[in-house]
């Protein structure tokens, strides 16, 4: 038991523990699904419904209690957003609409996770923030049909876009020790506030451009962000194979890229003109073949920005990967939502104990997603950074029954590594096994194979 507690309460902590250890072992949300019996039901409603509990804590407390050493690493600072919308309950207090002339309502969550930048191991969940549509003024404004409030005259601090930069903020200072930190994200991101903010933290950044951006060139010309990019030369092209997604069918894609040094301006009528009138940075095309792309289907088009120097070949090819694990957060959110954990289906009815169990519900689901990415033995991480001692020898036996004859239909991984682990697991949800030929575990695979493994070591305990 620690000896100190971000709740000034270490019993609070205990109940944290044995909360989200239930939702990773029986991937739920419901707390009567979670409970062994009426004591367990009583204090985790209890905990949710404690004043000293919040989102900022929950994560507190479990980052304080990591034993992960982030010394000399590069970490990257991924964040998105995704709406959570709940049935409509009148006893849920103001949750506020997801989208006009609805009943859905619910809250965007915009988390923060922490991945290393040369493996792409999943560490931790670092910061999640809850934002909420104004449920009066939204009710005011539908009863009257006047149009979308205009936000453009308020500070940055005072709009949600602040987002981008608070949420890598809480995460760096739930993330302490690293050598270096780059936050990444899609083209939400791409505000000019964030941006100079992060530079202003000696913080990195690598986001998807969103705006057709003014530039200068070193001679002091300006033009615009396309307009550069159409006289660059393709630096290099290769070969990758993609999953398939909702909008994209699975195929192998040949990418041309370009990069280079610019400088963007700051926009002529940006109200804050303490900001920095410039900012250097360097930019990545990766643009798809026409003559890979399947049918009507849109090529990929990726314009990244980043603080990095990006000189060589190696170096575009290494940020563009930091760039592609911005996908491990939409997994998450994937695994938080239907298919996974199903936090939309919650029964509570409090908004406060809505939030946190959500927050409770992220850090399980990253939990899934740590096997994900130590699938092919890529990232380092040990067996016990995620199992026990028991669950590890259970694990072990249960490879000996998973595995087949032939060298092709056993575990490739060494015993020590999690990715070991992530084989018997894959293959208790479902999985083939077979390297090449069946496509690699996802989420919900994983999500499946946990819910078996920890309901055959509920039989292994009992033998002990």
């Amino acid at each position: 038991m620690k000896s100190t507690s971000i709740y000034g309460d270490i019993r609070l902590d205990s109940v944290q523990d044995d909360l989200v250890n239930a939702m990773v072992t029986r991937q739920k949300v419901i707390i009567r699904q979670l409970s062994d019996d009426r004591k367990d039901e009583v204090r985790y409603h209890r905990f949710l419904e404690n004043d000293k509990v919040t989102p900022e804590k929950i994560i507190q407390s479990f980052n304080h209690s990591s034993s992960v050493n982030y010394r000399g690493k590069h970490l990257l600072m991924i964040q998105d957003t995704s709406d959570l919308s709940f049935c409509f309950n009148s006893n849920r207090g103001k949750l506020g609409f997801i989208a006009a002339n609805t009943e859905k309502t619910g809250f965007r969550l915009h988390p923060s996770i922490t991945l290393d930048a040369d493996t792409g191991g999943c560490y931790n969940l670092a910061c999640a923030e809850v934002h909420y549509t104004d449920y009066e003024q939204t009710m005011s404004r539908i009863a009257k049909g006047s149009p979308k409030k205009d936000n453009s005259s308020l500070d940055y601090e005072d709009k949600q876009s602040y987002r981008w930069y608070s949420a890598a903020q809480t995460a760096i200072e739930n993330s302490p020790g690293a050598t270096r930190y780059t936050v990444v994200a899609d083209r939400e991101a791409d505000i000019y506030d964030a941006i100079c903010r992060i530079r202003e933290q000696g913080w990195d950044f690598l986001i998807r451009s969103n705006h057709n951006r003014q530039v200068q060139s070193t001679s002091g010309k300006t033009s615009r962000l396309s307009v550069l990019l159409k006289r660059w030369k393709v630096q290099f092209s290769y070969k990758v194979n993609l999953a398939r997604t909702d909008k994209r069918t699975a195929h192998q894609a040949k990418l041309k890229v370009k990069f280079g040094k610019t400088t963007i301006l700051r926009p002529k009528e940006h109200k804050d003109k303490s900001l920095a009138e410039k900012q250097e940075v360097y930019v990545i095309e990766v643009r798809e073949c026409s003559s890979t792309t399947v049918g009507a289907e849109k090529p990929i088009h990726w314009i990244l920005l980043t603080s990095h120097p990006i000189q060589t070949q190696e170096d575009a090819l290494y940020f563009i990967q930091c760039y592609c694990w911005r996908w491990v957060i939409e997994q998450v959110f994937r695994t938080l939502k239907s298919k996974g954990l199903d936090m939309e289906n919650s029964q509570l009815e409090s908004d406060k104990k809505i939030e946190k169990q959500t927050v409770l519900a992220l850090i399980a689901a990253v939990q899934v997603l740590q096997l994900v990415q130590a699938r092919d033995g890529e990232t380092d991480q040990k067996i016990e950074s995620i199992f026990t001692k028991d669950e590890i020898e259970c694990l072990q036996k249960l490879n000996t029954k998973l595995e087949g004859k032939t060298e092709k239909q056993k575990n490739p991984h060494p015993p020590e590594s999690l990715a070991f682990a992530c084989w018997v697991i894959a293959r208790l949800g479902g999985w083939k096994g077979y390297k090449g030929k069946a496509r690699p575990p996802g989420p919900i695979t994983f999500k499946n194979g946990l819910v078996r493994f920890y309901n055959i070591m509920e039989g292994y305990y009992l033998r002990l």
